[in-house]
C-alpha cells in the first residue's frame, strides 16, 4: 500500500484547525492542540516536530529565512495571531526579551543562591578591605559569585542602600 502525502491545502486546513479563535481582550489566537513544556505549540508534520507560530507565519506570511526567529509582540508563546508575530535574530529576541523585562533576574531567578539584602551586604563588606574569598566562606558561595558581584556582571540591578537613600 503506497502511503498517500497530504496536500498543501491539507496541511493548511490542520493548521489552521489547532489555531483558536481570538481572544477578545488580548487578540492572541492560541494554539489548541499540544503545548511542549516550554510553552510553545508544536505539531508533528512528516514526523517532525514544529513550532505551531512558526507554521502559522509560514502559512500566512510566506517562508522564514534561514537562521531567523518569530517572536512574539505579545509574549504569548501559545499565540499563532500573525499580526503578533515578527520576524527577528537570536539577538533580536534577546533584546525584546530584556526590553519586556522578562529573564527572571536577582531573586526571583530559580537558581539565586543570594538575597538583595545580602548583595548589599557582600559590596559594603569589601569596601571594608575584606577579601572576596572570606566573605564567599562566610555566605557559603563560590568565590567567583562574589567576583561577579563585584565586577557588575551579577545583580547589578542591585543598588547600594546608601547610594539610593
Amino acid at each position: 500500500m503506497v502511503k498517500v502525502q497530504p496536500t498543501e491545502a491539507q496541511i493548511a486546513a490542520r493548521i489552521r484547525g489547532y489555531i483558536g479563535p481570538a481572544d477578545p481582550v488580548t487578540g492572541c489566537r492560541v494554539w489548541t492542540g499540544y503545548i511542549g513544556n516550554m510553552g510553545y505549540g508544536i505539531l508533528t508534520l512528516f514526523k517532525q516536530p514544529r513550532l505551531a507560530s512558526r507554521l502559522a507565519y509560514e502559512l500566512e506570511v510566506g517562508p522564514i529565512p534561514p537562521g531567523m526567529f518569530v517572536c512574539h509582540h505579545c509574549d504569548n508563546r501559545a499565540c499563532c495571531e500573525v499580526s503578533h508575530l515578527f520576524l527577528g535574530t537570536q539577538g533580536d529576541n534577546m533584546r525584546d526579551r530584556d526590553a519586556k523585562q522578562r529573564q527572571p533576574r536577582g531573586e526571583t531567578h530559580g537558581m539565586r543562591k543570594l538575597s538583595e539584602e545580602q548583595v548589599r551586604w557582600v559590596r559594603s563588606e569589601f569596601r571594608t578591605g575584606r577579601s572576596k574569598l572570606s566573605i564567599a566562606r562566610e555566605l557559603g558561595v563560590a568565590h567567583v559569585t562574589i567576583r561577579r558581584i563585584l565586577n557588575g556582571r551579577n545583580w547589578k540591578h542591585v543598588t547600594d542602600a546608601t547610594a539610593a537613600g
